[in-house]
């Protein structure tokens, strides 16, 4: 069984407008509202590739519950979690005339004390018998900082794997607990150690500093120019073909869900990233969002170029 757990969903709306003017109105000509969230995206392509998945969720108001109404209408198995403060919003107006995106994000909104401590009894529940959790994403909150690292911690007590994918101070005490597998991108790793990666020795350097820290999987993606990796020493530099991009929001949970897929099929770290890469580029080339099958990421997967390094 694969956990995903995810602190800050929200709800991923989108309008379809002509061409969006300033200062007048604009009606638009449909709408579309999917369960956002970066662990809730990983699962939902983990369920489509028929990989047993569930999905660990922090849940609260109205929102929430249409959230969860959306995450069943995927027909992920949800964990809920309830909280006081409402579950966020993510509006996105796409101009259809000039295929262009503008994003307004809501901010989490704080979580209580009380509320961290019973958060954290009932997520260590979720992944007892987990082979692998996802964490996936932002926390709302700073008193939320060292929660993947608990969480990592106690999930490496019990042999389970744990795959870190957020950014910030979650992400710098995550790291510090020995995750199996972290995936920074570029401006992640970038501004968590101040260390530029432009050369080779520089993502050299990158990689031995994760290893150092008891990390055997290094992922750094570099968006539309694939990515490096290193696996227990091993270093491979990935590219994927290029494709004409048609919402490239969720790939790098994509990404994620790849890797995943094959660790589960015990593939060779190669095929996990190929098909890591496959399946970023085919949800970048496809909507709705993070919603795939294996025939769309299979199209890709020979097109995937891997180099030993």
């Amino acid at each position: 069984m694969i956990v995903t757990i995810t602190l800050n969903p929200l709800i991923d709306k989108t309008l379809f407008v002509d061409c969006l003017q300033k200062g007048v109105i604009s009606r638009t000509s449909r709408k579309e509202m999917v369960a956002g969230g970066k662990g809730v995206n990983v699962a939902r392509v983990l369920k489509n590739f028929g990989v047993p998945v569930k999905a660990f969720v922090m849940l609260g108001g109205h929102t929430g519950k249409l959230l969860a109404d959306l995450i069943r209408r995927d027909s992920i198995p949800l964990i809920p979690f309830w909280v006081k403060a409402s579950t966020r919003f993510s509006v996105r107006i796409h101009e259809t005339a000039r295929e262009l995106n503008t994003t307004i994000i809501e901010e989490g909104d704080f979580i209580t004390r009380d509320e961290v401590r019973r958060l954290k009894q009932k997520a260590l529940a979720a992944i007892r018998r987990a082979k692998i959790v996802v964490l996936s994403g932002s926390v709302p909150g700073a008193n939320l900082a060292t929660f993947y690292r608990d969480l990592i911690r106690e999930a490496r007590k019990n042999k389970t794997l744990t795959i870190l994918d957020t950014y910030g101070e979650s992400f710098l005490h995550g790291v510090g607990a020995s995750p199996f597998m972290v995936k920074p991108n570029r401006a992640e790793y970038e501004s968590s150690t101040g260390k530029p990666l432009r050369r080779a020795a520089d993502y050299l350097a990158a990689f031995q500093h994760f290893h150092d820290k008891g990390i055997e999987f290094v992922v750094i993606s570099l968006g539309e120019k694939g990515l490096r990796a290193s696996f227990k020493g091993e270093t491979f530099v990935v590219k994927p073909p290029v494709v004409k991009e048609i919402m490239p929001v969720g790939s790098g949970d994509c990404l994620i869900a790849g890797i995943v897929y094959g660790l589960t099929r015990n593939f060779p770290v190669e095929e996990c990233l190929r098909w890591g890469v496959a399946a970023g580029c085919a949800n970048a080339a496809v909507w709705p969002i993070a919603d795939l099958s294996r025939k769309q990421v299979e199209r890709y997967i020979p097109l995937v170029s891997i180099r030993k390094v």
